[in-house]
């Protein structure tokens, strides 16, 4: 996808680099983008997908972000939570014992 092509192997993708003066280290180092689609579906990591499912709910407000490109520290350290969140009466009444509704 990096290059605009589908399964190549690495000496192909190496030689086609080359041809526009790239080394492989140069196309590996592409970002992924959530947008591109292989022969068995988009290709998410858990904190890629978690990441991208936060992009697509409007999260991250107008910053462009790739999902693909977050790690689980990335996912982890986000500081966009409620951190004094309070449950409402409903869920502490239903199980309170759970930190969370």
């Amino acid at each position: 996808m990096r290059m605009g092509t589908e399964n190549l192997t690495i000496a192909q993708l190496a030689a086609l680099g080359a041809q526009q003066g790239l080394q492989i280290q140069d196309i590996m180092a592409i970002p992924e983008q959530d947008a591109w689609t292989y022969y068995d579906g988009k290709s998410f990591v858990c904190s890629s997908f978690v990441a991208g499912i936060w992009h697509a709910g409007g999260i991250y407000g107008d910053i462009e972000l790739n999902g693909t490109e977050q790690t689980p520290p990335d996912v982890y350290r986000m500081n966009f939570f409620d951190k004094n969140f309070q449950r409402p009466q409903q869920c502490i009444d239903a199980d309170p014992d759970l930190p969370y509704c």
